[in-house]
């Protein structure tokens, strides 16, 4: 299931499954190189990571209730319009340097 709110100005995006649930090692999941299976290489959720926070996002990881798993991606509108609005000047400024050359 995924479901899409705004919670106190943030938007929150979670993913529930009914799967087999978060390893008993929960809080290391995102690092790189960790893995509960046999095989892998144990980069997939540091990578995801690692995309979340380039979108300005947080990522957190609970229980879902009655087994499984919930996946909350958060973006926060004040800090997604100060990267972005400092992005568009960085190109900007970038652009008028190019054009005085």
């Amino acid at each position: 299931e995924a479901r899409m709110t705004l919670d106190a100005g943030a938007i929150k995006v979670r993913f529930t499954d009914n799967g087999t649930g978060l390893p008993q090692d929960r809080d290391r999941i995102l690092e790189p190189y960790i893995t509960t299976r046999s095989s892998g290489s144990g980069l997939g959720l540091a990578i995801v990571k690692k995309i979340v926070e380039e979108h300005f996002a947080e990522i957190s990881f609970e229980d879902a209730d009655g087994g499984g798993a919930v996946v909350t991606l958060t973006f926060s509108p004040d800090i997604v319009a100060e990267k972005v609005g400092a992005l568009v000047s960085n190109a900007h400024t970038h652009s008028e340097n190019k054009d005085q050359n």
